[in-house]
């Protein structure tokens, strides 16, 4: 009863509190700047894709982007050229992947051009695939150890 007062009659069409329930879900997965999914999304699609792969076998691949010098953005032009820059980043790393891969944030500077202005954005790349026994945070761990390793 519940669940069709949220959803609505179908034939009087959806509810106002239909439509508030999809945007807190929307707000509660992904991240408020660039819109990406959010570290609890990314988790669960991971944790998705990992399951289909051993099932079905294939493979997982993480690709990890940490924007080294975002935080000199941020405190030489300002939070909202900081945020700008994530955007941008966000925009085209969505437009170059398929639909079904998952861009996410999951961390501050964690994933350039803005306007007329030339911003230089150091990005170092961890890559981590995913074995058939590790676990979703398994995976990110990895990816995130290798950033490090290759920022050395």
């Amino acid at each position: 009863m519940l669940q069709e007062f949220i959803s609505g009659d179908k034939s009087a069409g959806r509810t106002p509190l239909a439509g508030k329930y999809d945007q807190l879900w929307q707000l509660s997965m992904s991240d408020p700047h660039t819109g990406l999914a959010n570290q609890l999304l990314v988790l669960d699609r991971l944790t998705q894709a990992i399951a289909r792969m051993r099932r079905h076998g294939g493979e997982v691949v993480v690709c990890h982007v940490n924007l080294d010098n975002l935080g000199e953005i941020n405190t030489d032009l300002g939070y909202t050229i900081g945020n700008t820059v994530l955007c941008e980043m966000a925009d085209r790393l969505t437009s170059v992947l398929r639909t079904e891969d998952t861009v996410g944030r999951v961390g501050g500077n964690e994933l350039v051009v803005v306007g007329e202005r030339e911003i230089r954005l150091r990005a170092v790349l961890g890559v981590a695939l995913a074995e058939d026994a590790e676990s979703a945070e398994d995976v990110l761990a990895r990816a995130d150890r290798s950033i490090r390793a290759a920022s050395r």
